[in-house]
């Protein structure tokens, strides 16, 4: 979320004078300072010091009053952090405008704390001026499950990751026929599926290799991986962002095959290395993939999925053109800035 925040407010700052509220311990590296200040707070991501923090009160009437002093046309929201709901119901309720940013407004399978997020959502989506989500199809899921007007849904597509290119290392080469399954391993993030389709290929002697990158419970699939050892490679942990390019520079091609999405951070990651991704007919993933050209989108079939990775792996012309039509959707279809100047009118006072 930490990476989400900075580059979304370096484009908005490209037009509006931003204040970015943040953690002491976030990494400042990433942040353009042209037209961003900083309010720096105390924010611990250990649940005992999130708890200590949260009962000082001297800390938020400090907040409070530089808000008050800031004056802004707007407080954005970016996440359904547990504070927001006390600062977005009284800044409201003194004539505030209020835009909250739901990533996930409905909750992924076995996601944890998924009953909390909800609630958090539901009350977001009643207190905000303007709702922003990343697809249309979760506008219409939202239109669906909450009692809110259209209007005041705006859909936003998750921006690019180019920053992580500065992390590239000279001396790591792709390695031909091999597939990256990245971040949180979770149960909607459908590693089965691609494990599945994987033992086809095995099966009709084809060559492949995957690297399955990210921290997670690996036992679900224990049986499928046994299947497949001698074709995978495992990094189970917590990838920092200055690892991240090493895993995207190894591999020829990025799958997400989820069971459920509402969107993705992988995609945003993918394009700027020139990856071209296999994603699923779930969520709003089909909308940042042009079919054919970015990538493949299929159905949840391991046949469908086996098939398009052939075409990719197996096809260094489509393979080629693909990364380049990659790396020129970084800057059209999933820019920042660009995006950003549509939903402009929504900061106006």
């Amino acid at each position: 979320m930490w990476h989400y925040a900075t580059q979304y407010a370096n484009a908005l700052s490209n037009f509006k004078k931003v204040y970015l509220v943040c953690p002491k311990y976030s990494k400042k590296e990433f942040i353009e300072y042209n037209n961003t200040s900083l309010i720096e707070i105390n924010s611990n991501p250990s649940i005992k010091k999130f708890i200590i923090e949260t009962l000082n009160i001297c800390q938020h009437i400090d907040l409070f009053l530089k808000i008050l002093k800031i004056n802004p046309t707007a407080l954005h929201f970016l996440d359904n952090h547990p504070w927001s709901i006390l600062y977005a119901l009284i800044f409201k309720l003194l004539g505030y405008k209020i835009i909250f940013t739901q990533h996930d407004p409905i909750q992924h399978t076995g996601e944890p704390r998924g009953n909390i997020q909800g609630i958090i959502n539901k009350i977001q989506m009643k207190l905000g001026d303007y709702i922003i989500i990343h697809s249309e199809f979760l506008k219409n899921m939202v239109l669906k499950k909450f009692n809110i007007s259209k209007n005041k849904i705006i859909i936003y597509p998750h921006g690019h990751y180019a920053f992580l290119l500065k992390y590239k290392k000279d001396n790591i080469r792709e390695e031909p026929y091999t597939i990256l399954f990245f971040g949180r391993i979770l149960k909607y993030k459908g590693l089965d599926l691609l494990l599945k389709s994987l033992l086809i290929l095995k099966e009709e002697g084809c060559k492949f290799k995957l690297i399955i990158a990210g921290e997670g419970d690996l036992k679900p699939y224990k049986k499928l991986i046994n299947k497949l050892k001698e074709y995978i490679e495992i990094h189970d942990k917590y990838i920092a962002e200055e690892d991240i390019p090493y895993y995207f520079q190894k591999t020829c091609l990025v799958a997400l095959t989820y069971h459920d999405a509402t969107q993705s951070g992988i995609i945003p990651i993918a394009y700027p290395f020139g990856k071209p991704v296999i994603v699923t007919k779930v969520g709003g993933l089909p909308e940042v993939v042009i079919n054919g050209k970015t990538g493949y989108i299929v159905d949840k079939n391991p046949e469908e999925i086996a098939k398009s990775i052939k075409n990719i792996l197996y096809n260094p012309s489509v393979q080629d053109e693909m990364k380049e039509n990659c790396k020129k959707a970084t800057y059209e279809l999933i820019d920042w800035i660009e995006n950003i100047k549509k939903i402009l009118y929504i900061y106006e006072g």
